[in-house]
Order: C-alpha cells, then sequence, then structure tokens
C-alpha cells in the first residue's frame, strides 16, 4: 500500500488522537509538527475520540480511525494512551493491530514488537507527596485516577500511594476515585466524595483536567484553595497556568513526546537513523494550588537568591502571566465571534451550495488556509466512496454540490494531499448516529479550539440542507406522482362523464319512449278499444230491445242475456277509460296537474278502503309539461304503493308551491316503510321507488322518503 516511490520521497504520517483541543494532545500534536516540517513530511491529524468510550457520539467519532486505517498513509502515529483509556492492553494492542502493514508508533504505551515512545514518570509523584506531606503538612488524600486498568494512570496512582505510606504510614494512604481523565468526571466524583464527609486536605490528580474538575468542585462547595484543601495535577498543560489559583502540577515535556513519536515514524520509514524512543524525565512545577505563594520555579528551587531579586521575579512573572492571559482572553472572545458569526451564516440557508461557501469564509476567517469536505457515498463503518463537494485554498473556493467530484477514501481527497501544506487535520462529520463524511483542512489555524466546533457547526448545517433537498426531491417525487395520477383521474373522469352523459341521455330516450308507448297505449285504449266496447254495448241493448219485442219462447231469457252483455261492455269500458287515463293522463294536457291528480284521487277513492283527501295550495300551477307529467307519475306511482302496501286508514295528497318551488307530496298512516317484506321492498315496490327517484332527478327535483311515527311520506320538490 505504501511501495509508492514519491510516497516514500514526501511521506504522509497520520496522527491519531481524541481530541485536538485538549491542551496536552495539542502539546505532543504541536511538537508532531514541528519535527514532521523539519523532516519534510506531511502529518494529518485524524480527530476521533477514546476508543470503547460509553458515551454513544464518541464511537460514532471514530469514524476517522477507519479512515487512517483505509488511507494511503506512509505510517501512523498513535496516541494509545488517550484513545486507549477504556481498553484493557489485549483490546488496545488488537486496535494497533488492525492498520495492517502500515508502520506504528505507540505514544504513551509500551508494546512488545511495537515501537513505543514514551516519557519516564518515575519521580514525578514522588515529587508532589514529599511536597504536600513535608512542606504543608497534609495528611488526608483523594487520588483522582483515570479509568481501572490504565497504565499510566496506574503508574502514577502506585508512586504516589507508595511515596505517602513511607512518610507517613498505611493510615494516610490515599482515598481513590477513578474518573475518565475528563474534567467533568472529576469534579462528580470530587463532589461524591465531599458529600460521604470524608475529610479531606489535599486532592492529586492523574492529569490537569482532573485536578480543574476538582476544582471546580471545591470552590462550589465552598472550600478554600489552597488553605483548606491543596490541588495538584499532571501534565503542565497551557491551561494549567490559568486556573484559579494557578496549578501546582507535574511537567511532562508533551511537545517532545510528539517530536520523538515522529523521529520513531522516520526511522521506521528509514528516514532517519539512530534514537532510542524514550524522551527526558518529568519535572515538579509548584505554582499557588498547593499553598505555595505564586510562582512557577521548577523544584529544586534556586539556593541563595536574594530576596529582593525574588520578589521583583516573581513580579515580573505574574506581569507577563497577566498579560498572557488577557491575550487568550481577547483571541478567545475572538474566536467566538468568529464562531458566531459563522453558526448565524451557516443556519441562515438550507441551500447546500451556499453552506458550503460559508463553511471556506469560515475557515480563513479563522486562519485556515485550506480546507475540503466529502460526504459518504454509502452509509457504513467505512464507506469506500465518497463525493467531494468543497474544495478551498486561499482565496478560490469550488463548490460542486450537489453531485461532487466522486473518489475513493482511501485517498482522503482525490488525487491525494496537496503538497503545499505539511499539517492536515481529518475531523468526521456526523449528526445524531449517522456519519455524513468528514472535513480536511491545513492545521495552520491559530487556535486550536476551532476545529472541532467549525466541523459541529458545519455538520449541523450539511444535515439540515441534506434534509431539506431529500424533502424536495420528496415534495418533486410526490408533485410528479400526483400529477401522473390527477391526469390518470381526469381522464378517467371524463370518460366517466361521457358514459354518465350517454347513459342520461339513454335514460331519458328510454324514458320518453316508455311515455310514448304508455300514452300510445292509453290513446288507443281511450279513442279505440273503448269506442269498441261501447259500440259493443250498444249493440247488446239494441239486441234486446229487438229480442224483447219478439215473439218466441225463449225470447225474454235471450234479452236478458243481451242486457248482461251491454252491462259488462259499459263496464268494461270504463275499467278501460280508468286503465287509459292512467297510461296517458288526458286532464293532464287538458287541464293541467292538479285536474290530472284530481282525477287519480277520484279513481284510487273507488278502489281504496282509505280515506283519501287532496290538498292543493291555492294557485298552484306547473307551465312545463315535462316537469308536469314526471311529477304526475310520481304522485301517481306513490298513490298506488299506499292504496296497495301502507294498509292505512288515511291518505293525503298535497299539491304545494311557494316561492321558489313547487312540491308534490303523499303521506299515509299506515305501517310504514319499514314494516313491509324484505320481498316486497326488493320488487315492484322498490322497482318503482328507484322509478320515481329517476324520475325527480330528470326534473332536477328532490325525492324524499321518510317514515313518521305512524306511516310514511313521499315528496318530490322542484324550482319552479
Amino acid at each position: 500500500m505504501n511501495s509508492d516511490a514519491k510516497v516514500e520521497r514526501t511521506p504522509t504520517i497520520g496522527f491519531l488522537a481524541a481530541r485536538l483541543d485538549e491542551p496536552y494532545q495539542y502539546a505532543v500534536w504541536g511538537g508532531a509538527v514541528e519535527e514532521a516540517e523539519r523532516l519534510g513530511a506531511a502529518l494529518v491529524f485524524f480527530g476521533g475520540q477514546r476508543v470503547g468510550s460509553p458515551v454513544g457520539y464518541e464511537a460514532l467519532d471514530n469514524i476517522a480511525f477507519e479512515l487512517a486505517a483505509h488511507s494511503r498513509v506512509s505510517a501512523l502515529a498513535i496516541m494509545a494512551n488517550v484513545i486507549g483509556t477504556y481498553l484493557s492492553r489485549e483490546e488496545l494492542s488488537a486496535f494497533l493491530g488492525r492498520f495492517g502493514s502500515v508502520p506504528v508508533v505507540s505514544v504513551g504505551v509500551e508494546f512488545p514488537g511495537v515501537q513505543s515512545v514514551l516519557i519516564s514518570n518515575e519521580g514525578g509523584m514522588s515529587a508532589v507527596a514529599d511536597h504536600l506531606a513535608q512542606v504543608h503538612g497534609r495528611r488526608s488524600f483523594l487520588f483522582l485516577a483515570g479509568p481501572e486498568g490504565h497504565s499510566e494512570s496506574m503508574a502514577r496512582e502506585a508512586e504516589f500511594r507508595e511515596r505517602i505510606v513511607a512518610l507517613l504510614g498505611p493510615d494516610c494512604a490515599p482515598a481513590v476515585e477513578y474518573c475518565d481523565f475528563q474534567e467533568e468526571d472529576a469534579r462528580a466524583a470530587t463532589v461524591r466524595r465531599l458529600a460521604a464527609g470524608k475529610r479531606i486536605d489535599a486532592v492529586v490528580a492523574a492529569n490537569d483536567l482532573m485536578a480543574m474538575g476538582a476544582l471546580r468542585a471545591l470552590s462550589e462547595a465552598g472550600i478554600d484553595v489552597p488553605r483548606d484543601v491543596s490541588v495538584t495535577g499532571f501534565d503542565d498543560t497551557e491551561d494549567s497556568r490559568f486556573t484559579v489559583p494557578p496549578l501546582t502540577t507535574v511537567r511532562q515535556d508533551a511537545r517532545e513526546l510528539g517530536r520523538e513519536a515522529v523521529r520513531s515514524v522516520a526511522r521506521g520509514l528509514g528516514l532517519l537513523a539512530g534514537g532510542t524512543g524514550r524522551t527526558a524525565s518529568v519535572s515538579f512545577v509548584i505554582r499557588e494550588s498547593c499553598g505555595c505563594p505564586g510562582s512557577a520555579f521548577v523544584d529544586p528551587q534556586p539556593r541563595g537568591l536574594d530576596p529582593v531579586l525574588r520578589d521583583r521575579a516573581l513580579l515580573v512573572i505574574a506581569e507577563g502571566e497577566a498579560r498572557s492571559q488577557a491575550s487568550l482572553r481577547r483571541a478567545a472572545e475572538r474566536r467566538a465571534a468568529v464562531l458566531r458569526e459563522i453558526e448565524a451564516s451557516l443556519v441562515s440557508s438550507f441551500a447546500l451550495p451556499d453552506i458550503l461557501s460559508e463553511v471556506a469564509r469560515g475557515t480563513r476567517a479563522l486562519g485556515i488556509s485550506a480546507c475540503w469536505l466529502a460526504l459518504f457515498e454509502s452509509k457504513g463503518a467505512t464507506p469506500e466512496w465518497a463525493r467531494l463537494l468543497l474544495a478551498s485554498e486561499g482565496d478560490s473556493d469550488r463548490i460542486l454540490a450537489p453531485y461532487g467530484l466522486r473518489f475513493r477514501t482511501a485517498d482522503l481527497l482525490p488525487g491525494g494531499l496537496p503538497k503545499r501544506w505539511k499539517a492536515y487535520v481529518c475531523e468526521p462529520l456526523r449528526f445524531g448516529e449517522e456519519r455524513l463524511g468528514y472535513f480536511v483542512c491545513t492545521a495552520d489555524g491559530a487556535d486550536r479550539r476551532v476545529f472541532e466546533a467549525l466541523r459541529d457547526q458545519a455538520s449541523s448545517a450539511i444535515k439540515g440542507a441534506l434534509l431539506m433537498a431529500a424533502e424536495r426531491d420528496r415534495e418533486r417525487r410526490l408533485e410528479h406522482q400526483v400529477r401522473a395520477r390527477t391526469l390518470e383521474l381526469s381522464a378517467a373522469n371524463e370518460r366517466l362523464v361521457e358514459e354518465m352523459e350517454r347513459r342520461g341521455a339513454l335514460e331519458r330516450e328510454l324514458l320518453d319512449v316508455s311515455n310514448d308507448i304508455m300514452a300510445r297505449i292509453g290513446r288507443d285504449i281511450h279513442d279505440d278499444l273503448c269506442q269498441n266496447i261501447a259500440g259493443i254495448g250498444l249493440m247488446a241493448a239494441i239486441l234486446e230491445g229487438s229480442l224483447r219485442r219478439a215473439d218466441f219462447p225463449q225470447a225474454d231469457a235471450a234479452a236478458a242475456s243481451a242486457a248482461e252483455i251491454a252491462r259488462a261492455a259499459s263496464r268494461t269500458a270504463a275499467e278501460a277509460k280508468g286503465i287509459a287515463r292512467g297510461l296517458y293522463p288526458a286532464e293532464l294536457e287538458a287541464k293541467g296537474l292538479v285536474e290530472a291528480v284530481a282525477e287519480l284521487v277520484r279513481s284510487a277513492r273507488a278502489r281504496a278502503k282509505a280515506g283519501i283527501a287532496l290538498e292543493v295550495t291555492p294557485g298552484f300551477h306547473i307551465k312545463n309539461s315535462d316537469k308536469a307529467l314526471q311529477l304526475y307519475r310520481i304522485v301517481q306511482e306513490a298513490l298506488s304503493n299506499a292504496v296497495s302496501h301502507a294498509e292505512a286508514s288515511e291518505i293525503i295528497v298535497a299539491l304545494r308551491i311557494d316561492r321558489e318551488a313547487v312540491t308534490v307530496e303523499v303521506a299515509d298512516d299506515g305501517i310504514g316503510m319499514g314494516e313491509l317484506s324484505p320481498a316486497l321492498r326488493r320488487g315492484t315496490l322498490g322497482m318503482g321507488l328507484r322509478i320515481m327517484k329517476y324520475r325527480a332527478s330528470v326534473i332536477g327535483g328532490e325525492l324524499r322518503i321518510r317514515s313518521k311515527d305512524r306511516g310514511s311520506v313521499v315528496s318530490c320538490r322542484v324550482a319552479r
């Protein structure tokens, strides 16, 4: 993987750590950058988190380590003492072995068969124990250790315990709280110890961050440091000088540790000869948190120094530290202002090109020379492909969204890292539990804290833009589907309308044909059949008269028969006329709907057991003959049903009119629709009701059939 001659001439070294904004790791990184630049190598910081951390989001950040494992780097320097906080030696060894044939240097933890760079911690904690016990008379100790099993923490704890027991006896052995090397966890552990009521007059932490957490807890509890409790740390990070009070600590040369790590890598690549891979020992730095007056002397303190000169020196040191702290505060304020401006710009738009442009502008404002942003093409721990969406170098920005430039993640960037710069930071982009991609920038920003802040802001803004783009795509797909479906429904609706129009025309034609047929049959019965029957009756009457005048024995009987024939013919003619009126209401054309309905009522009275009344609103009339015919048929059908099936004692036929509409109604006090048999409701009665509804719809009317407490009401209302 690393046999390329060009790579060997200009090696790229991966530097794996947990957090660039943590002072100790940043100091180690700073030394590594200096040495890599001196050797002409490129250095890439892969920012992940502690492997195996119980904090969920930290595991997601470790996509950076997966990138390092699959990228084309020449070698790897791994801060095993930091990222292996939660791992056993076996697990940490397995982690180091996952990088295959790439040369690996372990920083802070020694493993057989693996190049290791260590600081000899011997003497540091002994100096702390001597100082606290002999100078300040402390006797009740709380030791804030790292996670159980962490080699460096165990060594520091053991050295402090052995020295205290040797000085003061086993009764003064320190109580131990195991933390995660972080400030907040140490603060919580100190609070627990104070709440338990145990006496403490000294807190000794295995690193500076945990000492800062103890300072916070003691201050919140109203305990004076250093009057009541001494506090010490380990590492002498930059921040330890600016705590309140300034932190007494053990100094290890973290920058030299980083320089030696790069030198060890160079030896492994054959670029540098000699060296043992072990750095200098530690030293004890006395400040105010232990109880000493303000100083920054490294023990042993200079002997025979004139008190006046000493006080002047301390004053100069204090003034210098005050100016340095003020400068750092102003820098932090500027950084915060720039980051707030970047955040405000990023959240002002959900368009990915705008967000990428703001990321590029923000990196320049933070003093970063170049940055690149890539999103993974697929999900998973180590996506093989990514798409470059932003390339910003100097004042030149290339926004490649939305499609980007596809490349293999093993290259980190298309074509590899530019040779123009020698130090880079690679930070993973994530949102919640989703891995989005990664952000690469040059490591020339003056403030170590900006990289993660910029990464987090970019992650949130990009996720928002991706969600918005996905929503827009979903809306477009939905609009397309709705449009296609609307076209289908429109076409189907047009076909349905055409079919309904054809069916309506056919039904109307059938109804007209039916009306014509009924009218023709009615006229034929009235004009022909009734006349013929009447003629038969007349001839029978004439025959009767002739027979009565005849003189033969059976003449009277024959005359009686002829008279019966005449009466039968008369009855048949009357019935035929009634049928003819039902089929063809001649009165409707001649005298109007009121008279035609009145004739229906008179005819129904002759064959009904119920009393039938007709109620007509004064002035009732209908000019439209078609409406009149359909309303007549509705009254005819409803009245026939009431007479035949309602078992009513009273039936009322009403013709009403108001300013807007006319209404015809047939009401009875019979058994009601619900009491009729299902067979009857499905049979001729049901067919009649459907025909009535259709007749109402033909003239634009509304047919209503409702039940009363006793009986039913059938009505049809239509505009005048």
